[in-house]
């Protein structure tokens, strides 16, 4: 269960708009140029998810990886899968960025989300991949419970008054502020 306070979610709501701008930037660009190739968005898109420590070859995968996405939207399986059969590592955190940045109604496993929605990240071992795949679903499923609750209607009928003009999903909302809590 996620549980934040009317207090939480406004001062979460108070610090968003600089975040919230650069979201809107990339979501407005996305689908009007190729990501695979266009320098400015990858560096705005690397700078807004964090993708630091990843090589050029890291990089240049998972924008054409994003590209593709464009028109054949893949699931957080297929990208979490492909990223792996690629470079041998389970990036949860990245793949959930791609298909939210696809899939609007999807959320972004973060660290400080993760927390806030009482969810911790699967250790190295036997099973990671599926055992990351249920915790996506887990999360889904606490975004979308938290959406339909007290706070989370609070939280939605705040972030549509403070930010008439940015229309992004329930769950962009709610993610962003799961983010902002730390």
């Amino acid at each position: 269960m996620i549980t934040l306070t009317k207090t939480q979610i406004d001062t979460a709501l108070s610090e968003i708009a600089s975040p919230l701008a650069k979201y809107c930037y990339l979501q407005t660009f996305l689908r009007e140029i190729d990501v695979s190739r266009d320098k400015t968005f990858q560096k705005k898109y690397s700078g807004f998810y964090h993708i630091r420590h990843r090589n050029r070859a890291w990089k240049k995968f998972y924008f054409s990886l994003l590209e593709r996405s464009k028109f054949h939207p893949l699931s957080f399986s297929d990208v979490l899968n492909a990223i792996h059969r690629k470079t041998g590592r389970v990036e949860a955190s990245f793949s959930s960025k791609l298909v939210a940045t696809i899939d609007l109604s999807m959320p972004v496993i973060d660290k400080f989300v993760l927390q806030n929605a009482n969810l911790v990240l699967p250790v190295y071992g036997e099973n990671r991949i599926e055992r990351v795949e249920l915790l996506y679903e887990t999360l889904r499923e606490k975004i979308d419970n938290f959406s339909h609750s007290e706070n989370g209607v609070y939280l939605v009928d705040s972030f549509l008054r403070r930010f008439p003009c940015c229309h992004i999903t329930k769950t962009k909302m709610i993610d962003f502020v799961l983010w902002k809590i730390r």
